[in-house]
């Protein structure tokens, strides 16, 4: 090797470098909007590639909704028309596919039937998605590398669509891929994606505007890092290029880069079905809510979008909140942010939900709160009702910054000069930002 030539492994070392820094700005959240109280959000994000992220968040555990893919009689469409012939007021381009007898690349399953002359690939990720039952829609993501016995499926699994590259799995980015030219992983472009949070009651979905003018688009890497930072634990591309569109509410809202939707194989469309409202009240209490020592003037947040501040009696209050999963996060200054979540159910029209908060100088293994005591009383949003069962977890720490990037990258690269370990093996360990898990 002649002095100063550059080997294919210090290209894919600068291309790792590349896409982990320098760090680019974080992206913006322009505008935000809502369907059926809450439990679908649509938000505009404007990143300084530049280019503009449509990102659609889907409450899973809400019994309102449904999650389609396309049936194969279907095929054929553009996301408009298939919102139009479905009833479904969100819906995005599916996988890759053939233009001729629009076949896709992956497995693909409407209306519990799967297509004929579909197939679970090794190359292809899978999405499945159930009935929507007395829990929500029961969301999988299966990996390109697990086998996916369609036949074996049952009614239950309503809906299917597959897709690659995988963008990121158990909350670590994925390597890109960037001799497939079929995802152009390492291109900016136009692309749809989807991805799941670890609990599996949310599901993402997004798509990037790219090929004109102030609208570059994103790498895979890039998309990936950004559904990982809005809480995606896995994460699958969808079709890239040109096909890339979303409908919101009925209507086209992102920019396809021809300036008109193409007619794709297959979508994935999320509909909405009436709900019931109910009456949510609770209190914010300090250390336990038996007996509830009320905490006055705190910021109370119901599912991140609604908020309200507690009163004299900690009492807080939302109507017309759907019968479903809700989160009630409530904040003051002096103590440790709080959330209780619950499952309201479709019967009671007064339901509670109240949230402990434990001052700043407390244990962090203080003992959690009690459990919903039997039956709700009654009066106003001043009660001193126990919280409902369940609670979420703290999001994801920071990833390492560029000094321990720059730590790993030379590990790497010496453990393979020690074991002769591939070149993506090395620089895997620079884009990826945190530990996997299984």
């Amino acid at each position: 090797m002649t002095p100063g030539s550059i080997t294919s492994a210090g290209l894919a070392c600068a291309l790792a470098l590349a896409l982990v820094g320098p760090a680019a700005a974080a992206p913006t959240l322009v505008s935000e909007r809502q369907l059926g109280g809450g439990a679908v959000r649509y938000q505009e994000w404007r990143h300084d590639a530049p280019t503009t992220i449509h990102l659609v968040l889907v409450d899973l555990s809400a019994t309102e909704i449904t999650v389609l893919a396309t049936p194969q009689d279907l095929a054929g469409h553009t996301p408009t028309e298939l919102s139009q012939l479905v009833a479904a007021p969100v819906v995005v381009n599916g996988d890759f596919f053939a233009v001729v007898g629009n076949r896709p690349r992956g497995l693909a399953r409407g209306d519990m039937v799967t297509w004929s002359g579909t197939a679970d690939s090794p190359t292809s990720g899978v999405l499945s998605l159930s009935h929507p039952g007395a829990s929500g829609v029961i969301a999988r993501l299966y990996a390109p590398e697990e086998p996916v016995d369609h036949q074996a499926w049952t009614d239950d699994i309503l809906a299917a669509v597959s897709g690659k590259p995988m963008l990121v799995r158990g909350n670590a980015l994925e390597p890109p891929a960037c001799a497939d030219a079929e995802t152009l992983a390492c291109v900016r472009a136009p692309r749809t994606a989807i991805g799941l949070s670890a609990d599996r009651l949310r599901l993402l979905v997004a798509v990037v505007d790219g090929w004109q003018a102030g609208q570059a688009g994103l790498t895979a890497a890039e998309l990936g890092g950004f559904l990982q930072s809005q809480g995606a634990a896995n994460a699958l591309g969808l079709g890239t290029g040109a096909s890339a569109a979303m409908v919101w509410d009925g209507a086209l809202i992102s920019r396809p880069s021809d300036g008109v939707e193409r007619a794709v194989a297959n979508h994935l469309a999320v509909r909405l079905a009436p709900t019931t409202l109910v009456t949510l009240r609770g209190n914010v209490c300090e250390r336990t809510t038996m007996p509830c020592s009320p905490i006055a003037d705190a910021a109370v947040t119901l599912d991140g979008v609604r908020t309200t501040t507690s009163n004299a009696t900690g009492g807080f209050e939302f109507t017309d909140v759907p019968a479903r999963r809700v989160c009630v996060t409530a904040a003051k200054a002096g103590y440790r942010t709080g959330q209780q979540c619950k499952t309201l159910d479709q019967i009671n029209g007064l339901q509670f939900n109240s949230v402990v908060l434990y001052p700043v100088g407390d244990p962090f293994d203080a003992a959690p709160p009690l459990a919903d005591a039997a039956g709700n009383p009654a009066g106003d949003a001043g009660v001193t009702t126990p919280p409902g069962a369940g609670c979420c977890r703290a999001g994801p720490g920071p990833g390492p910054g560029p000094a321990a990037l720059m730590l790993l990258v030379a590990v790497g690269l010496r453990r393979r000069r020690k074991t002769g370990a591939s070149p993506a093996a090395s620089c895997a360990l620079a884009v990826v930002p945190s530990s996997r898990h299984p």
